[in-house]
């Protein structure tokens, strides 16, 4: 006899201990509950589908819901999450899927961060796989790289636009005009409770008007990561206007030099690659540069990030994916 539910809170100890044996022993959602409510507790439940097999677990499915960051807003997009079978049941984690389609059938569902494995099975399930584009710019004051391999150093031939810079707190963030979030399906409050409240990294988030017009702002939301006895900035989200972006070579620079860090980079799709160049940022090339995503821990290597989604029934004309978008930010060491 087979079974697919929802999780509920006494199902914590089933879920940490089937994620131990069948995915990674000692992962940190098996092992820290803290972490586990932070992102997938939702009231008297998990945002976990279970399968059962004669009362016996074959499958998990994790899900984030960007509702749950904002309680009075409805969310567009589930994104999909941890995602792992007993060896032999691959049909049993494609009908976690389909159960969770049927869940939220008016919302797109997305998966960011895939293995091998999910890149398959989304693909024979009509899935549009790709990966993240990945841009960095380097601190032109430092001279000796511990983190990045062989960046390429270029000299900027912009102009300096006068910007406004504001590093937003809460009561200045909760100030900022609504209209800045139009369309991301992201709203103020979930930039509030994922950032700004976050409990387990600082995140530092700017805001940036060009010429004091509120039409060309945006806000940067950034994690400073500290490496090897040096740091690197990364770009985790983005809201607002991408035209002020190809302005911003001189701003970045600063919070470089302000923080002592080797280079900053964005892992996004969506924003186009013309405003990260025309700003001074380089396109990575693989074969050629090495800027690490793993950091917990630390792998001095090159590691593409997948997402997926189900093209024909994706209903946002616009398409924007963020390094910081479902699960891609939780803590991997506590």
């Amino acid at each position: 006899m087979t079974l697919i539910r929802k999780a509920i809170i006494s199902d914590y100890k089933i879920i940490s201990r089937f994620i131990s044996k069948y995915w990674k022993k000692n992962h940190v959602l098996s092992v820290n509950k803290l972490v586990f409510d932070e992102w997938y507790k939702k009231y008297k439940t998990y945002n976990f589908l279970i399968y059962f097999n004669n009362k016996k677990v074959i499958s998990l499915l994790g899900f984030i819901d960007y509702a749950n960051y904002s309680k009075n807003t409805s969310s567009q997009k589930i994104w999909l999450a941890l995602w792992v079978s007993k060896q032999n049941s691959f049909g049993a984690g494609v009908k976690l899927l389909r159960d969770l389609e049927n869940r939220f059938k008016s919302k797109d569902i997305i998966a960011l961060g895939l293995t091998q494995n999910a890149i398959s099975i989304l693909k024979i399930l009509n899935y549009k796989v790709g990966f993240l584009n990945h841009y960095y710019l380097v601190n032109n004051n430092i001279k000796k790289f511990n983190v990045i391999k062989n960046p390429i150093i270029k000299t900027y031939i912009g102009k300096d636009i006068q910007l406004i810079v504001s590093n937003l707190e809460l009561i200045s963030f909760n100030k900022l005009n609504n209209n800045l979030f139009f369309d991301l399906d992201k709203p103020k409050q979930y930039f509030i409770n994922k950032y700004l409240k976050n409990k387990f990294y600082k995140y530092n988030i700017y805001h940036v008007t060009k010429n004091n017009l509120k039409k060309l702002s945006c806000i940067f939301i950034i994690r400073i990561i500290n490496v090897k006895s040096s740091k690197i900035i990364r770009i985790v989200d983005f809201a607002g206007n991408n035209r002020i972006l190809k302005n911003c070579y001189y701003f970045f620079q600063n919070i470089l030099e302000k923080n002592k860090a080797e280079y900053i980079d964005c892992l996004n799709y969506g924003l186009l690659k013309t405003d990260f160049m025309s700003c001074g940022f380089n396109e990575l090339n693989y074969k050629k540069t090495i800027v690490p995503n793993y950091f917990e821990p630390f792998k001095q290597q090159n590691k593409k990030i997948y997402f997926a989604f189900n093209e024909n029934n994706y209903r946002r004309k616009k398409k924007l994916i963020f390094k910081g978008d479902g699960d891609q930010e939780r803590p991997n060491n506590i």
